[in-house]
C-alpha cells in the first residue's frame, strides 16, 4: 500500500501569493483614486492648491501601481488554479 505524504504544495503557495498581490494592487489603486476624488472636491470647495498637490501625488501613485502590474497575472492565476 502506498503512503501519501503531504509536506508542502509549492503550487498552492504560488497561487495564493499571486492572488494576494493582485488583490493588494486593486485595493491600493481604489484607495488612491478615492483620495484623489476627495482632494479634488476639497480643492473645489475651499479654493486651495494643497489638495490639488495631493491629487497630483495620488495620480502619480496610481500610474506607478498600474505600471507595476503584469497583464499576464490573471492568466497565470487561472493556470495555477487549474493545476491545483
Amino acid at each position: 500500500m502506498a503512503k501519501i505524504i503531504k509536506k508542502s504544495n509549492d503550487l498552492e503557495n504560488e497561487y495564493y501569493e499571486k492572488r494576494f498581490t493582485g488583490a493588494f494592487r486593486t485595493v491600493a489603486i481604489t484607495v488612491t483614486v478615492l483620495m484623489i476624488i476627495i482632494c479634488l472636491i476639497a480643492a473645489f470647495f475651499f479654493g486651495s492648491l494643497v489638495p490639488i498637490f495631493f491629487s497630483g501625488i495620488g495620480f502619480i501613485i496610481c500610474i506607478i501601481l498600474i505600471a507595476m502590474g503584469n497583464p499576464d497575472d490573471n492568466a497565470e492565476v487561472e493556470i495555477l488554479e487549474s493545476g491545483i
